[in-house]
């Protein structure tokens, strides 16, 4: 029978992913087996030896962070103050597994066609026509019954959301 750790020398010299091992494993406390690596980018990395045979690591975390910077290139605007009031917008509208679709598309209410896939142009005109948001607003529609679009929209505080709510039809 093969010695178990035999296997531990063999993993010299092998690539995972982006990941050469270059040596023989170090152990932590719980016996776990650590290898030192080089990434192709040229990090080094300790690493798991079984989050290496199983490719659950595959770089120095060059890999993923690349990922995220693919992911976050669409349109390079997450962080703005307005994303995710576009995108909880666009949801009410259009994602019929959210709380509050029916409320809003649900009962047929819609984004102007421009800033559906374009949040630079929704960013744009709420510069110009509306400016910074005041401390305590939100963006709210004034026709209630109207759309996401030019004309429609207002900051607004809670009170003024609450005056401006459809009325409920008594059951």
């Amino acid at each position: 029978m093969a010695d178990p750790q035999d296997y531990r020398l063999t993993m010299v010299g092998q690539t995972f992913g982006r990941l050469v091992v270059l040596g023989c494993p170090s152990r932590d406390k719980h016996g776990t087996a650590f290898f030192p690596c080089r990434c192709e980018c040229g990090a080094s990395a300790l690493v798991r030896g079984d989050h290496l045979r199983s490719g659950r690591t595959q770089s120095c975390s060059c890999l993923q962070r690349e990922r995220l910077s693919v992911r976050n290139k669409v349109h390079g605007l997450r962080a703005h103050p307005l994303y995710y009031t576009w995108k909880g917008m666009k949801q009410r509208c259009y994602d019929s597994s959210h709380k509050h679709y029916q409320g809003y598309g649900g009962r047929g209410i819609t984004v102007h066609p421009a800033w559906v896939d374009s949040l630079k142009a929704f960013i744009a005109y709420i510069e110009k026509e509306l400016g910074p948001r005041p401390e305590g607003h939100t963006l709210d529609r004034i026709n209630n019954d109207g759309n996401y679009e030019p004309g429609n929209l207002r900051w607004a505080s809670a009170q003024q959301q609450a005056d401006n709510r459809r009325s409920r039809m008594a059951v």
